[in-house]
C-alpha cells in the first residue's frame, strides 16, 4: 500500500523516516539523534541521582511535608522517565530504520 495508507499500515516506519529526516538537507549533523542520546543519558542521570537519594527522602518529607514531596517526587520520576522512554523509542526506531 502506497501514500497515506501505509503511513497507518506501519506506525514504526514512519516514525523512523520522521526523526531520520530531522537533521535537514545538507547538514552533517543528525539532531535528531543527538538529541535522543542526549535525552536518553540525561534522564538516566536524573534516574540514578533520585535513586541514590532516597533515604533522603523521610527526612524531606518530615521537614517538608509529606505532600509537596510526594508531589515533587512523582514529577521528576515522571520527567525522567518519559525523557528515557522518548529516546528509547527514537533510538530504536533509527536502529530499525538503518537495520542493524
Amino acid at each position: 500500500m502506497t501514500g497515506a495508507g501505509a503511513v497507518d499500515a506501519d506506525p514504526l516506519r514512519w516514525w523512523a523516516i520522521r526523526f531520520w529526516s530531522e537533521s535537514g538537507p545538507g547538514t552533517d549533523v543528525e539532531w535528531g539523534l543527538l538529541v535522543a542520546v542526549v535525552r536518553f543519558a540525561g534522564s538516566l542521570l536524573v534516574l540514578a541521582v533520585v535513586f541514590a537519594n532516597l533515604s533522603w527522602l523521610a527526612g524531606w518529607a518530615d521537614r517538608c511535608g509529606a505532600g509537596p514531596m510526594y508531589l515533587g517526587f512523582v514529577l521528576v520520576l515522571s520527567i525522567a522517565g518519559h525523557a528515557f522512554w522518548k529516546g528509547v523509542e527514537v533510538l530504536i526506531a533509527r536502529m530499525i530504520h538503518r537495520g542493524c
